[in-house]
């Protein structure tokens, strides 16, 4: 699920509870523009904030483990592109885990990717 898909769960679950976004800020601690923004899917929400939301919205988050047939290099290039205007390709991340360098335009994505990725998926993409 993207930033996009997320927001519109949690918009759509904040007016079935039928609370506002400035309520809902209240009784999360999440600032009223940070909600707004999120529903909007301009923004991610990070672990924290999301189990506070999940909380008084009454959401459960679940997970579901890759499919085999998507590549570790498409999951990083998602990972890595939720929170930057322009979406690596997959195929930016597969060579620059090859050759080790990236063109500067991808630097910002490459950089999130080395700080965020679990090592598995990171070891799955250079195989």
């Amino acid at each position: 699920m993207d930033v996009t898909e997320l927001g519109g769960v949690i918009d759509d679950a904040r007016e079935v509870v039928g609370i506002s976004q400035g309520d809902l800020g209240h009784l999360t601690g999440i600032s009223h523009v940070t909600i707004i923004y999120a529903e909007r899917g301009r923004v991610a929400i990070g672990a924290a904030a999301l189990l506070r939301l999940t909380g008084v919205l009454g959401l459960r988050i679940t997970s579901a483990l890759p499919t085999p047939t998507t590549p570790a290099a498409q999951l990083l290039a998602q990972q890595a592109s939720v929170s930057c205007r322009q979406s690596i390709p997959a195929a930016e991340v597969e060579k620059a885990s090859v050759i080790g360098t990236a063109p500067e335009e991808w630097l910002a994505h490459i950089a999130t990717i080395l700080d965020e990725a679990s090592d598995s998926l990171l070891l799955r993409t250079v195989r």
